[in-house]
């Protein structure tokens, strides 16, 4: 599986930002005018946008999802934006062998951790890796929702008419 923003930063670390009242990087959005800016509020504006990882290549792959998504009708022609995302799945036996590709992917990415890690750091991480030990910390840890999303997520309860105050760990999720 393949799940990732086209942009510099997805969507939602725009909201977590804005929720704690912090800028974002540089290079990261405009604003309605075209103009770079910090202000994750600025997003939010009619026009505002994110900006492509990877520059004019970046941009490219940017449409390539969103061109693609509009195969299911995920075109706003008011606001000239694609939504949402584009879903492809692939039975990999119809091209090569499950076991021996399996067996390629395991070596592959066995190869990338086996490379000796940057000075600082303790280990190379493969794609995955990050949200694996954040799940693992949060989980331990629990995890700190800011005042303004919690707001948010109280508004969708009541819009929706759900419960998020019984939300528990189980030990199967550890």
């Amino acid at each position: 599986m393949l799940d990732y923003a086209t942009s510099v930063v997805a969507e939602g670390k725009l909201r977590v930002a804005r929720s704690k009242g912090l800028e974002v990087p540089d290079g990261t959005i405009v604003d309605k005018d075209g103009k770079p800016t910090n202000n994750p509020w600025d997003f939010y504006e009619p026009g505002g946008a994110l900006l492509p990882f990877g520059a004019h290549k970046g941009s490219a792959l940017l449409m390539l999802p969103c061109l693609l998504g509009t195969l299911g009708g995920n075109y706003d022609f008011e606001t000239g934006r694609a939504h949402g995302c584009f879903v492809m799945m692939l039975d990999v036996a119809w091209f090569t062998d499950l076991k021996t590709y399996q067996k390629s992917v395991r070596a592959f990415l066995d190869s990338i951790k086996a490379t000796d890690p940057a000075d600082g750091f303790d280990e190379v991480w493969a794609p995955g890796d990050f949200e694996i030990h954040n799940r693992k910390r949060r989980l331990e840890e629990g995890i700190e929702v800011p005042d303004l999303i919690l707001e948010e997520l109280q508004e969708w309860e009541d819009r929706w008419g759900v419960t998020l105050d019984s939300v528990v760990v189980r030990e199967e999720d550890k």
